[in-house]
């Protein structure tokens, strides 16, 4: 038996997602962190591999999946800044001198915050020896493979052109105050990194050549994989106070934050105007027919004013798994996404989610058959 594993970091947890071959749910479970993953400078990177190794262990050792199966790992962060010395070993964040720079004001943009450390405190940047993101560090700590993912990149702005967004554009770095050796290469989610290393080997029981794909952002990787990507399709992801509407498409024109790649090469997630959108306002877009709702994990919606007959993500309400999926790309494993959403993922009515009921946290496929828990998953 073949698996796949996807780790999301999302708010004050760490999430594991364990998916087959046939891109079915055979497992969940998630652990708390001590520090939400956004607050990255007040924590030390290691506190979150370390969450990520336990979980790991504590997810075999409750028999959610044996570690001899799994073919690949794919990881989820939100945006974060780690830097590491000259020596690849990372610089704790007291150690940074932020001087007059309040990282928190920069929440969800830490490539401005390196901006403005590097514009305070110029000297900052000969200690450092790489820049990395939090789905780049924990890849390195897995398997030892320097790399940057797509979406922290494109983030930044630093990329060469939106038609070759794994490309650094060493003018633009230059100007924040970098060298462009400082900054590792560029893999986009589903893309083959490196094998799991001895130190992985020992700590979780994975098997040698087990791979770690490039992963990305757990927003980006979450609208992706809500419903088919196809052109014009929009996804509206449900939030407590409002909603942000995506709608899929081909790389834009020039960079712009309101514009993210994906996992899927070419096809790119565009901000779009969500006025009117939200139907817990008991109000329904004329255009909502072919949109597909989500949510995460921390909200329990109230979608007692929406119509039956919107569609629901299959992943809505629970941890998504994207991460796991887009490592099932990169290995080969589905030449074409689409079958892998009308068949075995598909977005289903609101009286058909109300019917089934959502997944508990923490289930896993303890107890039971593992397609039939993967089944009962997807709805």
């Amino acid at each position: 038996m073949s698996i796949l594993l996807g780790v999301e970091f999302s708010g004050a947890w760490v999430r594991l997602v364990v998916v087959g071959r046939q891109a079915q749910v055979l497992a969940r479970r998630e652990e708390p962190l001590a520090t939400p993953i956004e607050l990255w400078w007040e924590t030390h990177p290691e506190e979150r591999h370390r969450a990520l190794s336990e979980l790991l262990v504590d997810a075999v050792r409750h028999g959610a999946f044996r570690p001899a199966d799994v073919s690949a790992i794919g990881v989820t962060a939100p945006p974060a800044l780690i830097l590491l010395d000259a020596d690849f070993v990372p610089i704790p964040p007291r150690e940074i001198s932020w001087g007059e720079v309040d990282p928190a004001k920069y929440y969800g943009r830490p490539w401005d915050a390196l901006a403005a450390l590097l514009g305070e405190s110029p000297n900052a940047c000969r200690r450092v020896g790489a820049v990395l993101d939090m789905v780049g560090f924990l890849r390195f700590r897995l398997s030892g493979g320097l790399g940057t993912d797509l979406d922290f990149a494109w983030s930044g702005g630093h990329i060469r052109s939106p038609k070759d967004p794994a490309s650094w554009s060493t003018p633009s770095l230059e100007k924040v105050g970098l060298l462009p050796s400082q900054l590792p290469p560029i893999f986009p989610a589903s893309q083959r990194v490196s094998v799991v290393a001895e130190e992985t080997i020992e700590r979780t029981g994975l098997r040698r050549g087990t791979w770690v794909c490039g992963g990305g952002d757990p927003l980006n990787t979450r609208l992706l994989f809500a419903a088919p990507p196809e052109p014009g399709r929009s996804v509206v992801r449900l939030l407590p106070e409002g909603v942000e509407r995506f709608e899929v498409g081909p790389p834009p024109d020039q960079w712009t934050t309101d514009s993210v790649p994906t996992a899927l090469d070419g096809v790119f997630l565009h901000r779009r105007d969500p006025s009117g959108w939200d139907p817990r306002t008991g109000s329904v877009h004329a255009e909502s027919e072919g949109v597909v709702l989500d949510w995460g994990a921390e909200l329990e919606p109230d979608l007692d004013a929406c119509p039956g007959t919107l569609r629901i993500a299959a992943d809505a309400g629970v941890a998504s798994a994207g991460s796991a999926i887009s490592a099932g790309l990169g290995l080969g494993w589905w030449r074409d996404p689409r079958p892998i959403f009308r068949k075995r993922r598909p977005p289903r009515t609101l009286a058909a989610f109300r019917t089934a009921g959502s997944v508990p946290e923490g289930a896993t496929a303890e107890g039971g058959d593992s397609e039939e828990m993967g089944e009962a998953f997807d709805g």
